[in-house]
């Protein structure tokens, strides 16, 4: 019978093969870690600045339409 340590252990194994093999499979080269956290550091930097590029482009676009409005309220009212 095996003892909880060693079960432990071959838990440890099995995740630590399994996660290398995945991340193998998606392209990155495990057998250097410091790269690997830059490619991650990367990714994260761009989804980061694409949330940034979405929410500046909301701002453009309710700042054209609020003075859009504004500038229709003005001739409405200055016209009389």
């Amino acid at each position: 019978m095996m003892t909880h340590e060693q079960i432990q252990e071959i838990g440890k194994v099995a995740g630590r093969e399994a996660a290398k093999e995945m991340l193998t499979m998606l392209g990155m080269d495990v057998s250097t870690p410091l790269e690997v956290q830059k490619d991650f550091a990367f990714l994260r930097m761009m989804r980061m600045g694409s949330h940034w590029g979405a929410r500046a482009a909301l701002t453009g676009f309710v700042t054209a339409i609020a003075t859009a409005i504004g500038a229709w309220l003005w001739v409405a009212f200055t016209k009389h």
